[in-house]
């Protein structure tokens, strides 16, 4: 699962928004504008709602600002050419910028993994342009499209982490959703997490033609106590599943935690260790092994690695409040080698994927095996 980068590819530079001397870490104009429109309730005095737990909001709210991020300004996303980009794809021409809307509504299906709206999207918008919508492998091809658009325009996961002594802030942004995460410590009280969410969707820009982010904060924050940690910790020992298949078995007791990872194609078992504090999972594994890397990875490549270079992956996870979801990312590193001899040539800064864990359901068993388990 290391992803690979061959010398000579080019760097692509990112707009960045600094919110504040302060903060170590600069952030995307793009997540800037989703942590904006996020915490925009909070700037605006809205009320917790009822079962918030007002002195944690109180504090999250005290960390967010003395970080410069609950009023910092929204930074300007908008002609990025991503509408453009998908009229193209679906041959819309100089129409395009009158399906911004539906065109938002495809990229929001594709950033959810949902096929089949992505391919009701597509339908949708040419009935609105008076086309016949597309069936069969006329729809196929227009799904690959926009599909080869989205993941050409779409950024990775963006993590950021702040620590203090008296607070830390995680702020984590996928396709489609984003999180702000704060410990923080009312005056005597013991520290609570106080956890921001929004889903991200796409809008029209301020000048109608473009599509640029935005995010749709959640009714309220969710606030994880001691107590209310504990009373998740004992709920998560068991089996998950992830969205490839591969299996995960979480076990250990109160801030200890293992999760072990068996690859579904080659049964290749991973095992992390790490720590369960305040409801939020953090996890380590060293390579050691080729076979802890995917096989796209030159074997040579691999092998440098394992023995030599040992990179770390690393996961953080945050359960639901009903115990019956994990969520969060996966970390890994860029590694740029050699074509020729496959050497090494550098290690990368961490890269972040979506990782995200469901209780494994019950199956069907095909002559007492399990299917991918073969005959």
């Amino acid at each position: 699962m290391i992803a690979l980068t061959r010398t000579g590819r080019l760097a692509v530079a990112l707009l960045l928004w600094s919110v504040a001397p302060a903060l170590a870490a600069d952030i995307s104009a793009e997540t800037g504008a989703l942590l904006s429109d996020l915490l925009k309730p909070y700037r605006e005095g809205q009320v917790a709602a009822p079962g918030a737990d007002a002195k944690a909001l109180e504090a999250a709210l005290g960390a967010l600002k003395k970080e410069g991020l609950l009023d910092a300004p929204r930074p300007a996303t908008g002609g990025a050419g991503l509408a453009e980009a998908y009229g193209k794809a679906l041959a819309l021409g100089t129409r395009t910028p009158q399906f911004v809307a539906e065109l938002g509504a495809i990229h929001d299906a594709l950033s959810r993994r949902n096929e089949q709206a992505a391919r009701d999207a597509i339908r949708a918008l040419y009935a609105r342009a008076s086309r016949t919508p597309p069936e069969g492998a006329t729809l196929d091809k227009l799904y690959k499209d926009v599909r080869a658009v989205h993941s050409a325009r779409t950024r990775g996961v963006e993590r950021i982490e702040i620590a203090r002594d008296d607070h830390s802030v995680l702020i984590t942004r996928s396709a489609d959703k984003v999180k702000v995460d704060v410990t923080a410590k009312a005056p005597g009280a013991e520290p609570t997490r106080t956890v921001f969410e929004g889903d991200v969707v796409t809008r029209a820009d301020t000048s109608g033609k473009d599509l640029e982010p935005s995010a749709n904060p959640a009714p309220a924050p969710r606030t994880v106590t001691p107590e209310q940690a504990r009373e998740l910790r004992a709920r998560i020992n068991g089996l998950w599943i992830d969205e490839d298949g591969n299996k995960w078995e979480v076990s250990g007791s109160g801030t200890t935690i293992a999760l072990t990872e068996t690859r579904a194609k080659t049964r290749h078992r991973i095992a992390y260790t790490g720590r369960f504090d305040l409801g939020r999972i953090s996890g380590e594994h060293i390579v050691s092994d080729p076979a802890d890397m995917e096989a796209d990875l030159p074997l040579p490549v691999r092998q440098q690695l394992a023995a030599t270079w040992k990179p770390p992956f690393r996961l953080g996870l945050d359960p639901s409040a009903a115990g019956d979801r994990l969520e969060g990312t996966w970390s890994s590193q860029h590694v740029t080698y050699d074509p020729d001899d496959y050497k090494i040539k550098r290690i990368h800064d961490p890269y972040y994927r979506p990782l995200i864990l469901t209780r494994a359901g019950p199956r069907v068993a095909q002559g007492g095996r399990w299917p991918q388990d073969g005959p």
